[in-house]
């Protein structure tokens, strides 16, 4: 997986590549076979949950399974109540065969790295996601995102952020705009400061 950080680009760039915005001057072409796809900043609704729940959420099919398998085993386990019909069992199985394919049962430690990675604590796994600032949502957001889509993704993901840790952990290579310029930096994050600081020293 290449991922890209755009340093000063901002969201613009991204809506033109997107096609969301047309740009004034001259046309954005992308090859008939790539797929672009766009991931909005905007995190306002987010809430309700955990944020260790808020990242599982995000894994689509396999935590809709998730929560069928769990609803069933407190059924199972609950000394009080009638227990599983055969069809319910024959059911459950199922469930838990292709729960166990798609990797389910390995889906809470890939939560756990991840946000690791993003810079959560262990503690604050269980804490309210609207307890956070709109740049702590922006990476459970993107918690979301790895979980499912971009782990094993061997296409290209274009980022723009102002989170220089969230940048230092995943930007492999930047892209720099400067008044009507692009420079790219090969490396990560932390290779294009350094090259950025030596740059200006020299141009001092």
């Amino acid at each position: 997986m290449r991922i890209f950080s755009c340093v000063p680009g901002k969201t613009t760039v991204f809506k033109l590549i997107a096609g969301i915005e047309k740009p004034d001057e001259g046309q954005v072409s992308i090859d008939p076979d790539v797929v672009v796809g766009y991931f909005s900043q905007d995190t306002g609704e987010m809430g309700g949950r955990s944020v260790m729940a808020e990242v599982l959420s995000g894994a689509g099919r396999v935590h809709d399974l998730k929560e069928k398998l769990e609803l069933l085993e407190h059924r199972m386990s609950d000394p009080s109540g009638e227990g599983l019909s055969e069809s319910e069992m024959n059911e459950y199985g199922g469930i838990q065969l292709e729960f166990s394919g798609l990797g389910g049962y390995e889906l809470e430690s890939r939560a756990e790295a991840i946000l690791t990675g993003l810079g959560f604590g262990r503690e604050r796994w269980e804490e309210a996601v609207e307890s956070f600032s709109g740049g702590w949502k922006m990476r459970i957001a993107l918690a979301k995102i790895l979980l499912e889509a971009l782990q094993d993704f061997e296409g290209t993901v274009m980022i723009v952020s102002h989170d220089r840790y969230f940048l230092k952990h995943l930007a492999n290579r930047v892209f720099e705009i400067d008044r009507g310029s692009l420079r790219v930096y090969e490396r990560g994050y932390e290779y294009y400061l350094d090259k950025r600081e030596r740059l200006t020293s020299v141009g001092d």
